[in-house]
């Protein structure tokens, strides 16, 4: 249950916001920390009960999120699955999409519960690779607003998209949207405050922050909202400097 945004900057940087919906009995995630991966460091919060994570940035310029896809269920590996949220870690570093597609292909997939893997660096089009626990899809190019949902997807699908174009424009809108709009789409109750909103409402379950992600042709930076994204405001951001 996640949503991710993004708009690309004329020289190449972009900005990506991705709000992370869980249960209500999961743990509150870390702040994001800056971590030592294979090729390099990166930005990334925490999930305090696994120790992945949805989100990294790499000091390459490279992005990593993860969405669940609800609706796949495989049959469960011999030995059990691994995190998530660990495969984030295992491709974050990588530095550029294909550097990360080479850690992708190297990978038993099988061992990972079924996802959607988005992928976005500097001065290319985001893509996504969906697994569903038994085959592979892609790298095909992300559509946004990029979502998932454990409660009626296509419901919540349909109201996300109308509240993209209610508050940042139409597919077909010329030029790309401004960050202050895809702040207000990931605040957005838009039809109603519940389970179909941007910033989602549920008994059982919430959306529990917001992370705020750009990058520049010298930093990599992720500003982090612990908390609903229609009350909790996004902190100082925590800065890393772009490798050559």
């Amino acid at each position: 249950m996640c949503t991710a945004s993004w708009t690309r900057a004329s020289d190449g940087g972009f900005t990506l916001f991705f709000s992370r919906d869980e249960g209500r009995g999961r743990g509150r995630a870390l702040p994001p920390q800056r971590l030592e991966v294979e090729g390099g460091a990166a930005l990334a919060p925490i999930d305090s009960d696994a120790g992945g994570t949805w989100l990294a940035a790499d000091d390459g310029g490279l992005v990593v999120g993860l969405l669940n896809r609800y609706h796949a269920a495989p049959p469960d590996p011999p030995e059990g699955f691994t995190s998530r949220g660990h495969l984030v870690r295992t491709l974050a570093g990588a530095g550029s999409l294909d550097a990360a597609m080479a850690r992708l292909d190297a990978l038993d997939l099988r061992t990972y519960r079924p996802c959607t893997v988005l992928l976005a660096a500097p001065g290319e089009a985001p893509q996504i690779v969906d697994w569903d626990g038994a085959e592979r899809d892609g790298p095909h190019q992300a559509r946004r607003p990029l979502m998932s949902s454990g409660y009626d997807f296509a419901g919540a699908a349909e109201s996300r998209r109308a509240a993209w174009r209610e508050t940042v424009g139409a597919d077909t809108t010329p030029g790309e949207p401004d960050a202050r709009d895809l702040l207000a789409f990931h605040r957005s109750h838009h039809p109603t405050r519940g389970p179909y909103s941007p910033c989602m409402h549920r008994p059982d379950a919430s959306s529990v922050s917001l992370t705020r992600v750009d990058v520049t042709a010298s930093t990599v930076s992720m500003a982090y909202a612990d908390g609903p994204p229609c009350t909790s405001p996004l902190g100082a951001p925590l800065s890393l400097a772009r490798r050559a």
